[in-house]
């Protein structure tokens, strides 16, 4: 039976105390557009990512949000994906899995670990594989972290593919003023994180030498993990303007346990599944880029040359049907080398008026190689079975401006336009893709301007994602069972397009800030997974729509308060019989924290996730029970040193991640579940120098 929306609606939540501006943490510092003689100063946080140069937030016409470094300290987080469950309307998955692969969602699109929605940006630079699209959010740990912004809903206006649902932005602590930080995690799964950095001047050049381990058994069978990072930068002269070389690398090995039937699910959920005792992924990636940045005069610009390079070695089972699996050992090897350039200028205040005028180009060549081999039942290796040399190529341009017509009223408007093309070794030409990216934006203050006014926006965007080289090309052989082999890719894929309306609402007032936001969207040439073709089709039509709620109450205090609730309704469209929400997408999500800090004595930070109104297939006949968990986090500062202690899921409750229905023998459904994480329980402590 389905369960009703019901909706509840006061929510409310204060301003964060700004920290680290994103101008200091990009080595970026213009004006503050929120002193200018045109715009009211009740509020000064600033952000870059909603509209790629500094602005302030309340100034912005979109659903934004910011983790400060002091924030992330209070809560029980070790890593990236952690961080990210704290931002308003995302969703993730396997946050609190140690070594695992973390899949994040926002605003109903799910891409279900081969396809990400949310595009990944860290320190400017997009994060993504070059197959799939895919960001590799266990890359960071919550160490090596400044600061997090996120943009809800679409951002192909300005960041183009993979931003359908969202952006979020990572600034490193390397890019932060100069200091020295140690850190060391233990816990439960056999869990050692560890890291440490340096990052400071020598006459005019700057340098930065940072890096960070980890290693877990896993909390199922099979499912160990480790991982080890590094990074050096130099940049010259520590002045603007300045020139930044950075190089980075990661080497990753993890095991993948494989999802559970019912029973087993109910007889262990930390068991593996016999089939998956050979799955194991190890990847190696390399990153270089050299950055020119000038902030100064007229016309701040920047040029970035940024080169990434990937080798995977994956062997993976996949299910075909229920208890029956194909077995392969898949290799990847990428080269991504993009060139960018962006500029904008504020033309000063006329008349009580402000124009801001921002333009860009990028222009990027990926290369993919991949082959696949057979694996036999015992684990061994076989022959080549497929291969494939995929090239895609990319250009775009984007201009945005944004007008203070008064004090009260800011317009904002911007465009891109990208192209893509691709092709494989064997063909001179392959499917070319253009998608126009516009939007629109009004905010009005209502209210005293210098009495923290009423903000008010409302945007309507388009948006579009490209398919993907696997959904393209991937040519992985599966068994037709009748001598045979088939593929699931498809080269006559076209690009998801969406059309997206949002109203929202915000304000600051006694120690209490609160935000609300309607919003929706309707997607066309959905791409998916389709049975009756067993390929990759575009099958039709879905529409988004919810409303994302967030308060924060005497945030920074002593003693303080969050409350977001988030309604996901995301339906397929064009159907004879009542829509249905798509699979693995909650339709209620709230979380509340409590923060007690009380100066000098030891701080205790208590959070409460509910998850509900999921189900592992589209025709809803398999529900996932609702989520309820509670995390603890006691932490204890002493000078620049703190010791924290995390509990996490102290409950225990029994969490199903996502799962997945098969056809069995007689054609009966079968359902799979990924169990999530029991209680656990760690102990850390930092330094800083």
């Amino acid at each position: 039976m389905r369960r009703s929306v019901c909706t509840a609606a006061v929510i409310v939540s204060l301003v964060a105390p700004v920290a680290a501006s994103p101008q200091e943490a990009t080595g970026a510092p213009p004006p503050d557009p929120s002193q200018s003689s045109s715009t009211p100063v009740f509020h000064t946080e600033v952000v870059v990512t909603p509209e790629r140069q500094p602005e302030a937030r309340h100034r912005i016409p979109a659903a934004t949000a910011v983790l400060t470094r002091a924030e992330m300290e209070r809560r029980p987080a070790e890593t990236l994906p952690e961080l990210l469950e704290l931002l308003p309307g995302v969703h993730v998955l396997f946050d609190q899995v140690p070594g695992g692969a973390a899949m994040v969602s926002s605003r109903g699109f799910f891409g279900g670990g081969e396809a990400d929605y949310v595009q990944l940006l860290v320190d400017g630079v997009p994060v993504v594989d070059v197959e799939s699209g895919l960001a590799d959010w266990a890359a960071l740990q919550a160490g090596e972290i400044e600061r997090i912004e996120s943009l809800r809903g679409p951002g192909s206006s300005l960041y183009g593919d993979t931003a359908l649902g969202g952006v979020i932005q990572v600034f490193s602590r390397r890019q932060a003023a100069s200091h020295g930080r140690a850190w060391v995690t233990s816990g439960s799964t056999g869990l050692l994180l560890a890291g440490g950095g340096y990052h400071g001047s020598i006459g005019p050049v700057a340098l930065g030498l940072s890096g960070s381990g980890s290693r877990t058994s896993g909390y199922r069978q099979n499912s160990a993990a480790r991982q080890g990072v590094w990074h050096a930068s130099v940049t010259w002269p520590a002045i603007d303007p300045r020139w930044t070389l950075e190089f980075d690398g990661l080497s990753r090995r993890r095991h993948e346990p494989g999802p559970l039937t019912g029973s087993e699910l109910a007889a262990d959920p930390f068991a593996s599944n016999e089939m998956f005792r050979f799955d194991r992924e190890d990847t190696r990636r390399g990153r270089a880029a050299i950055t020119y940045r000038r902030m100064a005069g007229a016309v701040p610009a920047q040029l970035r040359v940024h080169l990434a390079s990937r080798g995977t070695d994956r062997l993976r089972t996949l299910l075909i049907a229920a208890g029956l699996g194909d077995r392969s050992l898949r290799g990847v090897s990428t080269l991504a080398a993009t060139v960018s350039g962006e500029a904008g200028t504020t033309l000063g205040a006329i008349a009580a008026t402000e124009l801001q005028i921002n333009s860009g180009v990028e222009i990027s060549q990926e290369r993919l190689d991949t082959d696949y081999r057979a694996v036999s039942d015992s684990g061994e290796i076989g022959a080549r079975t497929a291969s494939l040399d995929a090239r895609r190529r990319r250009a775009a341009a984007f201009g945005s401006v944004g007008w203070a017509v008064n004090p009260r009223v800011r317009l904002s408007s911007g465009v891109r336009v990208d192209h893509i093309a691709d092709r494989v070794a064997e063909t001179d030409v392959g499917p070319r893709h253009s998608a126009w990216s516009p939007r629109v934006g009004l905010n009005v203050l209502v209210g005293g301007i210098d009495r923290r006014p009423l903000s008010l926006f409302v945007q309507s965007a388009r948006a579009f994602k490209a398919p993907t080289i696997d959904q393209l090309f991937d040519p992985h052989p599966f068994p037709d069972f009748r001598g045979g082999t088939f593929q699931i890719s498809s080269d006559t894929l076209e690009p998801q397009r969406a059309w997206n309306v949002e109203a929202g609402m915000s304000q600051s007032i006694a120690g209490i800030r609160w935000e609300v936001v309607a919003y929706r969207m309707t997607v066309r040439n959905e791409i998916d997974f389709d049975p009756a073709t067993f390929r990759y089709n575009n099958i039709g039509r879905s529409r988004h729509t919810g409303v994302e709620v967030d308060v924060r109450v005497a945030s920074g205090r002593p003693v303080s308060a969050s409350l977001a609730y988030t309604l996901t309704r995301a339906v397929p469209l064009g159907e004879a019989v009542r829509p249905l929400q798509l699979k693995n997408i909650p339709e209620h999500l709230v979380r509340s924290e409590l923060t007690i800090a009380p100066r000098g004595a030891p701080g205790i930070h208590v959070r409460h996730t509910l998850t509900a109104g999921r189900h592992l297939d589209d025709e809803h006949r398999f529900p996932l029970r609702d989520a309820s968990t509670v995390d603890v986090r006691v932490e204890q500062k002493l000078g620049r040193s703190r010791l924290t202690l995390d509990a996490l899921n102290v409950t225990d409750t029994r969490v199903e991640e996502l799962g997945f229905a098969l056809p069995g023998p007689s054609g009966t459904p079968v359902p799979y579940y990924y169990a999530g994480i029991g209680i656990t329980v760690r102990a850390g402590f930092a330094i800083d120098f």
